[in-house]
């Protein structure tokens, strides 16, 4: 059960994240999308209390209890090919999630690799995509830090930095702020294009006039420079690599969609190779719907 805080402003939170359930679960009707099953709802003293299905622990606790050593490699393939198909599923909806992380992915059991994306109260539809704070800073795609339009492209962005983070045992871009948040990501990332910056609100307070990055120094003193240290040189698994430097382009639009990240060879080697084309051919059964 989730209890949300009494007041109008916690309130309409919760509604609005019961109303996106509520799609869900009327959409999902054989519960295979790997989200959060709602039962009911209560109120209960001015709270609102969400009754949902009952889930085991986090992917974070997962890495917690691991000593946030890497997690096998196969089973992060497993989590992202589960959590892709939620997102191709919400897209389908125009749903954002909008806080995609290790706490907010729960295994439906112990000890088995089955998951379901949590916590939609921050979520919105498409429609509504207009909030400014969103996203935990370690996963929040470079869009909204610079106050771009956003949309789905926000969740793979998210998706990216969690499987990255189950991979290394760490968050990829830990920015103790926005400013070091940004340029985590172009030290990785490279820069985006200036017709892309032109349209974002908050270019100038991390770009000088003629888009040249204002550049900080890291934790270790040192300046961290745009495109110094590629997600190439990350990463030993060169799949991996080349997964990651898709799902994490800097510039929304140039992002994977979830189901075309789910042909991709990383993605591919899960599957022994006379189950790849069951399962290609299954992404475009869901392409064509």
């Amino acid at each position: 059960m989730k209890i949300v805080r009494a007041g109008r402003e916690h309130m309409q939170l919760a509604l609005n994240e019961i109303n996106i359930l509520m799609k869900i679960k009327e959409r999902d009707i054989e519960n295979r999308k790997n989200i959060l099953r709602i039962k009911d709802f209560i109120v209960f003293r001015r709270h609102i209390c969400i009754i949902t299905e009952k889930l085991a622990t986090s992917l974070y606790q997962l890495l917690e209890v691991g000593c946030f050593r890497p997690l096998d490699p196969q089973n992060v393939r497993a989590f992202a090919i589960q959590l892709l198909f939620s997102l191709a599923f919400l897209r389908g909806l125009g749903v954002v999630h909008s806080d995609i992380k290790p706490e907010n992915v729960l295994m439906k059991q112990q000890d088995k690799v089955g998951i379901k994306l949590i916590d939609f109260g921050t979520s919105m539809f498409l429609h509504d995509a207009h909030y400014t704070y969103i996203q935990s800073r370690f996963y929040r795609a470079p869009e909204v830090i610079l106050g771009a339009n956003y949309g789905t492209p926000i969740d793979m962005w998210s998706l990216g930095c969690l499987v990255a983070e189950l991979s290394i045992g760490s968050p990829l871009f830990a920015g103790e702020n926005e400013q070091e948040q940004l340029s985590l990501i172009f030290r990785s990332g490279g820069l985006p294009g200036q017709a892309f910056l032109s349209q974002c609100k908050h270019t100038a307070k991390y770009f000088s006039k003629d888009f040249t990055p204002k550049i900080i120094k890291g934790k270790d003193g040192k300046a961290i420079i745009p495109g110094s240290r590629p997600i190439s040189t990350l990463f030993e698994e060169p799949e991996l690599c080349r997964f990651l430097e898709k799902v994490l382009r800097v510039e929304p639009e140039a992002r994977l969609t979830p189901l075309q990240a789910l042909a991709e060879p990383w993605i591919l080697a899960y599957f022994p190779e006379d189950m790849r084309k069951e399962h290609l051919n299954d992404v475009l059964l869901k392409v064509k719907k």
